[in-house]
């Protein structure tokens, strides 16, 4: 076929609707440029004009306006808009439930679907307390960040809204208890809207409603088996589905993920050895001059605590060194005074002493005065568990001591150990051992990753781990323990997110956790340098019911248990007993405590509990291998089977107290005595080598230098469930994490687009004069690891991040949100913008303003 009349002729680029947010400059070609032919001319689109057919509606004269026509399939669907202030003046009702809650929870719900709705809710108190909260209402349910309601003695009599858009609307508030029966809320929304988009067919034209609303859609437009249309707050998205439109909100539902650790404490004994050596004159510790056990020395004021006076042999010398062990599960403030009438809280420095001494550590104190008194108070910083000052005081003596050898046999036998554990435990089953950041984002249909989660830091083991530890403290050659906890990957998602996520399936494919390389505080490429290298030991004291001494206190953050010394076994014969449980092997348990199958056959372990003196017993649960139960009541409980599977059975299992079942910021010292060997009858001596490590201002600028992501587990969208799921290793190597699939950052995907004209063209969905609404930002307690929290929480945070944008100074506010439920501040704070300059953290305890 000939081609004639061919001419060439100049486009300007500026004309067309362009993807981008910020128009193209001079000479440049933006990223979407859309022309169409006109009078022989290419020409930039214009903006598609509303039909401007109107129609009476079925019922009450109220006028109808027809938006699109959306084909589905080969049948037309004709998409009307109505406005329902029409003739009969229908009034809007929002009616809201607010709930008292278990566990100082108040929540509000609502019968009508929110966008992103603020309100002020004032609530009446029983006892004439009055308390107004800021809320902001997204979806259906909100927590109230109230700081006055408590579970126990709160009685919330009122409640009402103020400051509600659209003023014309009429709020409803209806206050119910939940503290015993858990509310549940009604499935379909009851309201009336002013504006109602509906469709109807040529063959039926009864009206069905897609979606009611305060504000009016506008340019609703029909893209594949989408509806787009703005409304006031941004672009809203709505998709056929199963015979009826279905919203999707404003964009991919945000999707709020926890992140845990779940695991075992582990300890390898290996083969080589290492040698103590006789040391120089050392100061020792081995008599024990008194014992402080005080349940009730909790304080937060330097005038609370508890004194001490000392009686004649427990009076502390001067000139004499002593060390005050701290087995406590928060730190301690100590003061040591020449009289009971010292002249402040604080002392004097001629008459009185102080000292701070951190969990499960030790300070060395030597009084420049006889010592008479002893003062003390512990320092709440949200640990886990209830409070017992436990201080043990020793009398230092000389004698001679045993240090690990500088040698290069030592130093390889060390360093072989703990790098056979971290193969064994990351290369081999795919274990977290090392502290890594994680995120969760969404997989889309194309394979891009989006949406991602603010970063989590995930610590398995604190400081410089592995750990080392020998059983002894005199000079000997000693076998190598390592030790320390081995854990997977868990994320979380609630009930909401993951029936959101399923109604955009067509466009997310699956869910996506990425992580970074391990952030090693070992140093595994230390060499042996004649003459330089030192080698560090520390002795540490075990007792029945603590340990201590553990060079940097290390700790792990995860749902772990000590993988021996727990461990308990049933055998059920029906033939001989006649009962089809064990009745020699009861075990106690208190609310909270976990019971888990570690093995089981035939079929699966069955719990029993003891309902009373008489031996009546009561299942409570079916464990299969691998599965736990969490004891819901105190009592005595026996493992049992099911008959069904035969007469015989036998198994294994452990029993974890409820400080270790949930939330666990768990120093490693609890866990090892509670392990093995390291779990003692009687005080015993041992001595902790220290493998070479890196300074803690180089692994803190590895921490902030972690900036690559890389895909670790997957769950397509129609496997999520709602809870915890455990990420599989399936073979994976986690020292080779880096060839593994990169996540690219996505800086923008959390911010809010909102439009001025939108239309379909080309297959394609066109958004023009943009405008961008920044992220409040993530929730603080997600980015330092989070599990299930036991403790009741007692403060909130808000985060103000600053931005400099072109030169303009702009500032996000995350809100009051989630409690800071953990033992120190995060060092570091992650926003998802280069832009981001600075951030301030604020803390309020509850109760404050």
């Amino acid at each position: 076929m000939a081609i004639k009349n061919i001419q060439q002729s100049d486009i300007p680029f500026s004309k067309g609707m362009h993807r981008n947010p910020s128009s193209p400059g001079e000479g440049e070609l933006s990223e979407c440029v859309n022309l169409m032919p006109r009078n022989g001319e290419l020409v930039g689109m214009p903006v598609p004009q509303p039909t401007g057919i109107t129609f009476q509606g079925d019922g009450g004269g109220k006028e109808e306006t027809l938006v699109c026509v959306h084909t589905v399939g080969t049948e037309k669907h004709y998409i009307t808009l109505r406005n329902n202030w029409g003739a009969n003046q229908v009034k809007i009702y929002y009616r809201f439930k607010l709930v008292m809650g278990p566990d100082d929870n108040l929540d509000l719900y609502s019968d009508y679907i929110f966008d992103g709705q603020g309100l002020t809710l004032l609530v009446e108190y029983g006892d004439g307390r009055t308390e107004t909260c800021a809320l902001l209402m997204t979806g259906s349910v909100c927590r109230v960040p109230s700081r006055v309601y408590d579970t126990d003695t709160g009685n919330v009599t009122g409640a009402s809204i103020t400051d509600f858009h659209p003023e014309s609307a009429n709020t409803l508030v209806e206050v119910l208890d939940g503290r015993e029966t858990p509310y549940t809320p009604a499935k379909a929304p009851l309201r009336v809207a002013r504006y109602t988009l509906a469709w109807f067919t040529e063959a039926d034209q009864e009206r069905r409603e897609i979606r009611s609303s305060g504000s009016r859609p506008q340019q609703v437009l029909a893209q594949g088996s989408m509806l787009i249309y703005r409304e006031d707050g941004g672009v809203r998205y709505l998709i056929w589905r199963e015979g009826g439109y279905a919203f999707l909100s404003g964009g991919l539902p945000e999707i709020d993920a926890q992140l845990a650790l779940s695991g075992n404490f582990c300890v390898e004994r290996v083969a080589t050895k290492v040698k103590l050596v006789k040391g120089e004159e050392a100061q020792t510790f081995d008599e024990l001059l008194f014992t402080v056990s005080d349940p009730t020395a909790l304080a937060n004021t330097p005038t609370d605590g508890s004194t001490r006076v000392l009686s004649e042999s427990e009076r502390m010398l001067k000139g004499q060194t002593y060390r005050i062990y701290n087995y406590s599960k928060c730190t301690v403030r100590v003061l040591i005074a020449s009289k009971l009438n010292y002249p402040t809280a604080y002392g004097d420095c001629d008459t009185s002493m102080e000292r701070y001494i951190q969990p499960n550590s030790y300070r060395d104190i030597s009084p420049r005065f006889d010592v008479a008194v002893l003062r003390y108070r512990g320092i709440y910083k949200g640990q886990h568990g209830t409070f017992v000052c436990l201080l043990r005081v020793y009398k230092g003596s000389q004698k001679e001591g045993a240090a690990l050898g500088d040698t290069k046999e030592n130093l390889q036998a060390l360093m072989g150990a703990a790098n056979k554990f971290l193969s064994v435990c990351m290369s081999d089953a795919g274990k977290f051992a090392l502290p890594f950041f994680a995120r969760v984002g969404l997989r889309l249909y194309d394979g891009s990753v989006t949406r991602l989660s603010a970063p989590a830091l995930m610590t398995p083991n604190s400081g410089c781990a592995p750990y080392v530890l020998l059983f002894g403290n005199t000079p000997g050659d000693y076998t190598v323990n390592v030790y320390g906890s081995q854990c997977d990957l868990q994320f979380r998602l609630s009930d909401t997110v993951v029936q959101n996520l399923r109604l955009w399936k067509d466009i997310v494919r699956s869910v996506v956790v990425a992580v970074t390389p391990a952030i090693y505080g070992y140093n595994e490429g230390y060499e042996y340098k004649e003459g330089e290298t030192g080698l560090e030991s520390r002795e540490v004291k075990a007792y029945p019911d603590g340990m201590s001494g553990l060079y940097g206190n290390p700790y792990t953050e995860s749902k772990t248990q000590p993988q021996e010394g727990q461990l308990h076994s049933y055998t059920v014969d029906t033939e001989d007993t006649g009962a089809w449980y064990d009745s020699t092997a009861p075990f106690s348990m208190a609310v909270g405590d976990a019971v888990l199958c570690a093995s089981c056959e035939p079929g699966d372990m069955v719990l029993l509990r003891k309902l009373d003196g008489e031996g009546h017993l009561e299942r409570v649960a079916s464990l299969a291998v691998g599965e736990e139960y969490i004891a819901e009541e105190a009592g005595v409980y026996y493992p049992g089977a099911d008959p069904a599977q035969g007469k015989n059975s036998k198994g294994s299992f452990y029993v974890v107290e409820a400080k270790y079942a949930g939330y666990a910021h768990v120093p490693i010292s609890d866990l090892l005595s509670l392990t093995g060997d390291f779990s003692v009858t009687e005080e015993t001596t041992l001595t902790q080598a220290v493998l070479p490590h890196f300074e803690k201002k180089e692994v803190d600028e590895k921490v902030l230098g972690q900036g690559n992501f890389y895909v670790w587990g997957e769950c397509p969208v129609e496997d999520l469930k709602a809870g915890w799921t455990t990420i599989e290793p399936d073979g994976r190597d986690l020292t080779a994490v880096e060839t593994f699939e990169r996540v690219p950052d996505d800086n923008h995907s959390h911010n809010k687009i909102d439009a001025s004209v939108l239309f379909s063209y080309n297959s394609r969905l066109h958004l023009g004069n943009i405008t961008e609404c920044l992220w409040g930002g993530g929730c603080l307690e997600r980015m330092t690891g989070y599990a299930e929290d036991w403790q009741e929480r007692s403060s909130s945070s808000r985060v103000v991040v600053s931005l400099l944008k072109g030169g303009v100074s702009l500032r996000v506010d995350s809100g009051w949100g989630e409690s800071l439920s953990r033992p120190s501040h995060p060092t570091w704070f992650f926003y998802p913008d280069s832009d981001a300059v600075g951030a301030v953290i604020y803390e309020r305890a509850k109760g404050d303003n």
